[in-house]
């Protein structure tokens, strides 16, 4: 029997303060070395590839939406390389499936609602909150399920397909995480050779990215690192940006539609995947 693990959106801590929340930050003391960043990225990377084939993207498609080419994603698929730290922003947009998520394997072990729920997210994630409470409403009258409720301003979606939004949610990404990790290691009180020691990355490496001329390299395990060094959630590197705007709008309806496809029968599942495919088209 298969062993289900719930998504990180039924208890993921998660709020639309613009500043972070650092309380119980520590430096642990933990290193990693060549062998585990290897080890994870093989992980993360059948995460990706599960996510992807539950999305129904094209892997072509995909490569698009988080702007590497398909050579780069089919590297990232077999576990060579890191996807960009906002690429895996982006592939969350599209694919439902949040860094937390990613990280800790959730989708391996998910169940059939889970799933869902991410498939919906991620496919109509550039769907406005009008549009998209009409079409869930639509799809849960039609399976006598509880109605959608919109209980959160929703201010932004992503627009992953459009080259000037990608662009301005890059600059906005970075110039805030740069701000973040500054204000974190300020909060800690620990050196900026320390940094670079978490990050694994030059001293000169971290005053760059401090200073916003330089974007964070080496995709997922950095923010890993980061986080699991310092004892800080992810998502408290990135308050206040674009980007964690629009997971706030994703983990909320995230949220919704697990209540409303709760009691949903498994064998209706493919109906409303179909339903869902035909609206975001």
């Amino acid at each position: 029997m298969q062993n289900i693990v719930q998504p990180s959106f039924l208890f993921e801590g998660f709020n639309s303060e613009p500043e972070p929340d650092f309380d119980g930050a520590k430096d642990t003391g933990i290193s990693f070395d060549h062998a585990f960043e290897n080890h994870l990225k093989k992980r993360v990377a059948y995460s990706i590839k599960l996510g992807s084939e539950n999305a129904g993207y094209s892997s072509q498609t995909l490569s698009r939406l988080v702007n590497v080419t398909p050579s780069q994603f089919s590297k990232v698929i077999n576990g060579e390389t890191w996807l960009s730290i906002d690429g895996v922003g982006r592939w969350g947009f599209a694919t439902g499936v949040i860094y937390t998520d990613l990280i800790n394997q959730t989708i391996e072990n998910a169940g059939e609602l889970a799933l869902l729920v991410w498939f919906i997210s991620g496919r109509l994630c550039g769907v406005r909150s009008k549009e998209f409470c009409h079409l869930m409403n639509y799809i849960c009258a039609k399976y006598y399920l509880p109605a959608y409720e919109q209980t959160v301003e929703e201010e932004c979606v992503p627009k992953l397909e459009s080259p000037e939004w990608c662009e301005n949610y890059l600059e906005d990404y970075h110039s805030v995480l740069s701000k973040r990790i500054c204000q974190l290691r300020e909060y800690l009180d620990i050196s900026l050779n320390r940094m670079a020691e978490i990050l694994g990355v030059s001293l000169a490496t971290v005053k760059r990215y401090e200073t916003g001329q330089h974007r964070i390299a080496r995709g997922a395990f950095s923010g890993f690192r980061l986080c699991a060094t310092l004892n800080v959630k992810s998502i408290e590197m990135l308050k206040g940006s674009q980007h964690h705007q629009l997971r706030y709008t994703q983990l909320h309806r995230q949220k919704q539609l697990y209540n409303c496809f709760k009691d949903l029968p498994v064998t209706q599942i493919p109906a409303v995947k179909a339903l869902v495919l035909a609206a975001s088209k």
